[in-house]
């Protein structure tokens, strides 16, 4: 059976400006240790989180104020956007997730195509979700606009 819990944490929508890929890769190292993932991809330091589901935005999750140190840190290189009250979020693990996620998303679940380490910016119902895999287990860490919190938790059975 698959555990699934709600999993709200704190973000920032990053808006990546054309020209100024290195810039942003250099802020986001100084600031939180984490390079600017490939497309389709994540990558963590401590309790931060970067993820990139399309070629021009970012999603930067912390444990606390991601927007206020994320503005600061890509002042002129890249926008950012408030994320944490837009968003809700889940967690779904255990023998069945895999499963669960498959009956969801209209996306190859299969390593390589999805493991951990990787991230999806794709549909859950009418929904737009970000989808990252954080282990082999596998546990799957889900985000959509909190406009859809209570079609979002009743696809997940929360």
């Amino acid at each position: 059976m698959a555990e699934v819990r709600v999993h709200d944490r704190p973000g920032a929508l990053i808006t990546l400006e054309r020209g100024h890929g290195a810039e942003t890769d250099t802020a986001f190292r100084a600031r939180f240790g984490l390079g600017l993932p490939e497309m389709g991809a994540f990558t963590t330091a401590g309790e931060w989180l970067l993820a990139r589901g399309a070629p021009d935005r970012a999603f930067l999750f912390g444990p606390e104020a991601p927007f206020a140190a994320a503005e600061a840190a890509l002042q002129g290189v890249a926008g950012v956007i408030d994320w944490s009250d837009a968003r809700t979020g889940a967690l779904v693990t255990g023998p069945d997730a895999r499963r669960l996620m498959r009956a969801l998303l209209p996306i190859d679940l299969r390593p390589p195509a999805m493991a951990p380490g990787k991230c999806a910016q794709t549909v859950m119902t009418y929904m737009s979700v970000l989808v990252l895999q954080l282990d082999d287990a596998p546990t799957y860490e889900l985000h959509c606009a909190s406009s859809y919190r209570e079609s979002f938790w009743r696809a997940l059975g929360i």
